[in-house]
C-alpha cells in the first residue's frame, strides 16, 4: 500500500525544510552574559587529571596540569580576575610568572572557544 501524495511529509527541500529552518532562526533568544557563562560551563567535562572536552564541538584537549586547574576553576564559578592568585597558591610561582601564565593561558582557552572574549576580558 502506498502513502497518499496529500499525507506524505516532504523531506530535505520545499515547505518543510524552510519551516525546520525559519523555526530555527526565531527561536533564539539573546541570553544575558552570566547566563552565556553558565551555559558554556556547563559543556565541559573533565577526564582523567588532563584531558578536557568540549561537549559542544566534540574535541577533547589534553592540557597541561596548571591550565586544567584553571579551566577547572572556572567551570566551577571562579571568576578569570582571580586566576593569577589561583595559581600562585597552587603552584607556588611568583606575581609575575602567574599574571604571564595566566593572560597567555587566557588568550589559549579564548582562540579553542573554551572561555568566551568578555568572560576573559573581565580579568583585564
Amino acid at each position: 500500500m502506498t502513502t497518499p501524495p496529500s499525507m506524505r511529509v516532504p523531506t530535505g527541500t520545499g515547505r518543510y525544510s524552510f519551516l525546520v529552518k525559519n523555526a530555527m532562526t526565531t527561536t533564539k533568544k539573546e541570553t544575558p552574559a552570566d547566563e552565556r557563562h553558565g551555559l558554556q560551563r556547563q559543556f565541559l567535562k573533565f577526564y582523567e587529571g588532563h584531558f578536557v572536552l568540549d561537549a559542544r564541538s566534540g574535541r577533547f584537549y589534553r592540557l597541561t596540569p596548571s591550565a586544567i586547574f584553571l579551566l577547572k576553576a572556572w567551570s566551577e564559578g571562579a571568576e578569570t580576575r582571580s586566576f593569577s592568585r589561583l595559581l600562585r597558591e597552587q603552584f607556588d610561582v611568583d606575581l609575575a610568572t602567574a599574571s604571564r601564565d595566566v593572560e597567555l593561558m587566557l588568550n589559549q582557552f579564548k582562540g579553542l572557544g573554551l572561555i568566551d572574549t568578555e568572560s576573559a576580558e573581565a580579568s583585564s
